[in-house]
C-alpha cells in the first residue's frame, strides 16, 4: 500500500462508490486495511476509515446542497444527537481487541448483506395523515429541477437511531 498511485485509485473507489449508495465507504475501506495492514489496530483502522468517511459525506452533502435536497432542520436535529454516541464510540474503540473488532465487522457485513438481499422492495407510500401526532413530522421538499419529495418520520425515533450509529461510526469505522 505504499505506491501513492494504488492509495489514489483505492480512494477514487471508496469514495465513489461510498458516495453513490450514501454508506460513506467505510464498509469498502475497513476490509481493505485490514487485509492489507494487518498490523494496524482497530483505532488506527478505524481513524483512517471515518476520516474517508467524513470527506466523503462533505462532499456528497455539498453535491446535495447544490440540488436542494437536504432537510437541514431534520439533518442537524440528528447530527446534534449522534454527537454523545460518537464521543463515547471513540473511547470504546481502545477496548477492543483485534480479533473480536474483525469478527464484529465481518459478521455486521455479513448481516447487512443479508438484510439487503433479501428485503421486500415496495413501493414507499405515505402514511395517513400523521398531522398533529406527536413526536411525527411530515414534511415537503422541492428540489432545485423541480422534482416534489414527501416524506414523514418519528422524530423520537430517529433521534434513537442517531444515537447508536453516532456510536457505531467510530467503532466500526463506518
Amino acid at each position: 500500500m505504499d505506491n501513492i498511485f494504488i492509495l489514489v485509485a483505492i480512494g477514487f473507489l471508496v469514495g465513489t462508490l461510498g458516495t453513490l449508495i450514501g454508506a460513506g465507504g467505510g464498509f469498502i475501506l475497513v476490509p481493505l486495511l485490514i487485509i492489507t495492514e494487518p498490523g494496524f489496530s482497530p483505532e488506527v483502522i478505524t481513524a483512517i476509515s471515518i476520516a474517508i468517511v467524513g470527506a466523503n459525506a462533505i462532499s456528497g452533502s455539498i453535491a446535495y446542497a447544490q440540488q436542494g435536497r437536504i432537510d437541514y432542520k431534520a439533518g442537524l436535529l440528528f447530527a446534534i444527537f449522534t454527537i454523545p454516541g460518537s464521543i463515547l464510540g471513540v473511547y470504546t474503540t481502545k477496548y477492543i481487541p483485534k480479533s473480536v473488532f474483525h469478527i464484529v465487522f465481518g459478521l455486521l457485513l455479513i448481516g447487512l448483506g443479508f438484510f439487503l438481499f433479501f428485503r421486500k422492495q415496495k413501493p414507499a407510500a405515505l402514511p395517513p395523515d400523521m398531522e398533529g401526532k406527536k413526536r411525527w413530522k411530515q414534511h415537503h421538499l422541492v428540489d432545485s429541477g423541480g422534482t416534489h419529495y414527501r416524506y414523514t418520520y418519528n422524530q423520537t425515533i430517529g433521534i434513537l437511531i442517531s444515537v447508536i450509529v453516532g456510536y457505531l461510526s467510530p467503532v466500526l469505522g463506518i
